[in-house]
């Protein structure tokens, strides 16, 4: 799985977007944030598609943690 680091610019809220996920999810977006993460996903999704995809991000970053508890 693939990880974007993005970083906003102090005097304007705007993110570059890399090409990658613009070609994956399309150019109309949404996203639904919360306290301390935000899904992003095509304009037109079946939100069923998005929750089984989201199951599989939560999936790598249980296994992440998992192995980052092990190594420290």
């Amino acid at each position: 799985m693939v990880e974007f680091k993005l970083t906003l610019p102090e005097k304007q809220n705007i993110v570059w977007i890399p090409k990658e996920i613009v070609d994956t999810l399309g150019r109309k977006l949404k996203i639904m944030p919360n306290s301390f993460a935000a899904v992003l996903y095509p304009e037109n999704a079946e939100l069923d598609m998005v929750l089984k995809s989201l199951a599989i991000i939560q999936q790598q970053l249980q296994l992440r943690t998992q192995f980052e508890m092990r190594r420290h």
